[in-house]
């Protein structure tokens, strides 16, 4: 990554300086010192070591908002960048078009505030979205705690990543649902992006974009394989899902007649009709997001089927 903002139209007269001028040296001093990422100082008192904050121009350019807790880096990259001012690639509609005042009032003893709640601001543009979320039956917990928690996952100014996102998605999805990368044997989608399968923001239940067997037979049925063939992207659940060509090497696909057939010929993989035999799904059998010592992912967790058959053949 670092490689690549050295190909940039544009660099940081400090990272042309030395790195040392705003890392700390790791092989001279404990990484404890540190702020993280291994910063000699907290980021906005960092930048102000070369930038005056009291400078008229730089002040008038911020719209007079204060510097003292700024995030200087969500806006601009502190390595290079093809935008003038360093400014990150991906950047929010009213940011980009300097429309500050449509969300922020004047800054009140030395804060930053906002001219209606964050949650307002956000859906009073994102309309549809709105509507989305106040129609599902399933909202994702921070949002429905809080609809201003929008800027948990998204910078409302600028990044480099996908939907203005504050970190990559499985990385951000990780720091409430820690559990799901842990395992010995971890589900593609869980090692790219969660939201493959999850709708982030609301839903149906879990955020999942499809119910039962139909979720993991989008991907993982022969039905689907021209899907995943075919030239060009790859659109999931009628296009809510967009894939490049060839996200997923060595998919496993299974041929079902019926709703039977795996993973042996006449087995029930969908079973509702016998009050004595349990309902089935994938998941009954199955760990969407990983399991430990089986690459099949059985919820036994097992190497071997032997453990999980004896759930219902006693």
């Amino acid at each position: 990554m670092i490689q690549a903002d050295l190909a940039k139209t544009s660099s940081h007269a400090a990272f042309n300086s030395h790195c040392v001028t705003c890392h700390i040296d790791h092989t001279q001093q404990p990484p404890a010192k540190a702020v993280a990422p291994y910063l000699i100082a907290d980021p906005a008192a960092l930048c102000a070591r070369c930038h005056d904050t009291g400078e008229v121009k730089l002040r008038e350019t911020h719209r007079g908002q204060p510097f003292a807790k700024a995030r200087c880096t969500e806006c601009h990259d502190p390595h290079g960048s093809s935008s003038a001012h360093l400014m990150r690639a991906g950047q929010h509609e009213p940011f980009a078009q300097r429309q500050c005042e449509s969300c922020h009032a004047e800054p009140e003893n030395g804060a930053v505030k906002l001219k209606k709640a964050a949650g307002e601001l956000c859906l009073g543009c994102h309309a549809k979205l709105a509507a989305k979320i106040g129609a599902a039956p399933w909202k994702h917990t921070p949002l429905a705690k809080d609809p201003g928690a929008c800027l948990d996952c998204h910078n409302p100014h600028a990044s480099t990543l996908k939907a203005l996102a504050k970190a990559p998605v499985v990385a951000m999805c990780q720091k409430c649902h820690a559990e799901t990368g842990k395992k010995e044997f971890v589900h593609d989608p869980v090692k790219s992006d969660c939201t493959l399968c999850h709708d982030p923001h609301a839903g149906l239940k879990a955020g999942l974009r499809a119910e039962s067997n139909a979720l993991c037979l989008e991907c993982h049925s022969t039905a689907s394989q021209s899907k995943f063939e075919a030239k060009g992207s790859t659109l999931l659940f009628g296009g809510q899902v967009t894939l490049p060509p060839h996200y997923f090497q060595n998919l496993k696909l299974i041929d079902l007649n019926n709703d039977r057939g795996h993973p042996v010929a006449n087995h029930p993989v969908l079973w509702k009709q016998d009050p004595e035999w349990p309902a089935l799904s994938c998941t009954v059998c199955h760990n969407p997001h990983g399991a430990d010592k089986s690459a099949s992912l059985l919820v036994t967790e097992s190497e071997t089927f032997v453990s999980l058959c004896h759930r219902c053949h006693k």
